[in-house]
């Protein structure tokens, strides 16, 4: 405590196969390069002020050579005869020189082959007689050294297989009985006891039985499994698991797993699939086909329908839409205490034209005219709004209408149309023509309304001056 500050150096000594190649009493950043092969001992020594030396050792064997390896060391190999299996290729190493980078071929190789942790042997196809865990053994000679890799791999004929021939009592399969990792999903009621006999996992080794919720710990079940009396009670509304495990001689493995989906009840809906129906019909609704756990039919459904957020009324089991879209239908069915609900979609569309009546239409219209379209009524059985639009026009050009009507500019044959179209995109046209006549009748029409209009006139205003100067001279 009282030299805080002061740092005691360290010193550093190298030797090389008991040879000292290097000293420092002060080391700091050291890079020290092995410019030879052999063994080397670092010896790392530091002394306090109190004298105390504390010191470190490291060795390094340090050689010319180097293996590049192009594939890993271990590998599981399957085959029904062990002894069709070839050497292990040797070619996939390669030997380099540390110092140049050069690939060194070697002076002798020598593949040994050891079975399940036996002696090693020369490489001999015999050996792999059968099932087991190999190792072979790479001894590279150069002219002042070796090097030594080792390669291992197991061989079998095939796992051991773990088989249901039954489902356990109580419980029934689901969704086709299999799930991805070949396990078998199935179903039961909550406070079912289900019993798993002995021989219901068959397999030519003996299986280790363990019972678990998927959310919980595992508990070993295999005594009361071999004795034949394995049951296990659904008490929770959970995924129980019942699994078999069977280790093959060369510590592979193989699993079966029961998963059983506990439910509080349960109802299997057969699905129908989405309806469509056109509007304006009233439509029953077709209940689906409803069964309990056992297969039994279970009835008395009752329907529910909603669009948009609104119900729609229901009565024994029919209703009649008055808009378009989708109607959200749903299907619940009650046994004892517990209700499925099923729900699909009816989409109530439109595939009929509207209707477009008209009013007694005049045929025939003078030149210069203004010309009031006639009425016209437009209906669809959607009840739903419609894009009704009116056009004229005269040898294919649109004339301008406006106010209900049109003036009839040049003589000819116009052409009036009208087009509705709903919302589910239906579109009804009626076509009529109005025929116009010359210009002469247009002027000569022109002039009688214009000579009425200032005889008019002037007739009121002779009568006006007439009835002031009378009342004037009273």
């Amino acid at each position: 405590n009282e030299v805080q500050d002061y740092l005691p150096k360290v010193s550093l000594k190298i030797s090389r196969n008991g040879s000292q190649v290097y000293n420092t009493d002060d080391l700091g950043e050291l890079s020290y390069k092995f410019e030879n092969k052999g063994d080397y001992t670092f010896l790392y020594s530091s002394t306090d002020l109190l004298g105390r030396t504390t010191e470190v050792i490291k060795n390094y064997s340090v050689t010319e050579y180097c293996l590049k390896i192009g594939h890993g060391l271990t590998e599981t190999v399957f085959t029904d005869d062990a002894s069709n299996l070839t050497k292990p290729d040797d070619a996939d190493y390669t030997i380099v020189n540390v110092l140049t980078g050069d690939t060194v071929a070697p002076t002798q190789t020598v593949i040994t082959i050891s079975k399940n942790g036996g002696a090693f042997e020369t490489y001999n196809a015999d050996i792999l007689s059968g099932d087991g865990n190999y190792t072979v053994k790479y001894v590279y000679d150069f002219s002042d050294g070796s090097l030594e890799t080792q390669r291992k791999f197991t061989v079998f004929k095939e796992l051991p297989k773990i088989t249901v021939s039954q489902i356990p009592t109580n419980t029934f399969f689901a969704d086709g009985g299999n799930t991805e990792d070949d396990g078998v999903k199935l179903i039961a009621l909550k406070g079912s006891v289900v019993s798993v006999p002995q021989g219901f996992f068959d397999c030519s080794l003996p299986v280790t039985v363990t019972v678990y919720k998927r959310d919980g710990g595992q508990t070993d079940c295999t005594d009361a499994y071999n004795a034949g009396n394995l049951s296990v009670t659904l008490d929770e509304a959970k995924v129980y698991c019942i699994s078999a495990k069977a280790e093959a001689e060369n510590g592979f493995t193989v699993v079966k797993t029961l998963f059983i989906d506990v439910k509080d009840g349960y109802i299997n809906i057969s699905p129908v699939g989405n309806c469509a129906a056109d509007i304006g019909r009233e439509i029953t609704l077709v209940a689906p086909v409803a069964k309990d756990i056992y297969g039994n039919a279970v009835s008395g459904g009752t329907f529910s329908v909603e669009f948009n957020g609104e119900t729609v009324k229901v009565e024994n089991g029919r209703f009649t839409p008055t808009a378009l879209g989708i109607y959200k239908v749903k299907y619940s069915v009650t046994l004892s205490d517990y209700t499925e609900t099923y729900e699909y979609d009816y989409r109530i569309f439109d595939d009929e034209k509207p209707e477009i009546s008209l009013e007694k239409v005049k045929k025939t219209s003078f030149t210069g005219k203004f010309v009031k379209l006639r009425g016209y009524n437009v209906s669809d059985n959607s009840g739903g709004a419609l894009d009704v639009n009116v056009s004229v026009s005269l040898n294919g050009k649109d004339v301008a209408v406006y106010n209900g009507g049109f003036f009839a500019e040049e003589a000819g044959e116009y052409e009036v149309r009208i087009t509705a179209t709903d919302m589910s995109g239906n579109q009804a046209e009626v076509v009529y023509k109005i025929v116009a006549g010359g210009k002469f009748i247009v002027f000569v029409l022109m002039m009688i309304i214009a000579g009425a209009v200032v005889l008019a006139a002037s007739v009121a205003t002779s009568i006006y001056l007439v009835k002031k100067n009378k009342k004037n001279k009273k």
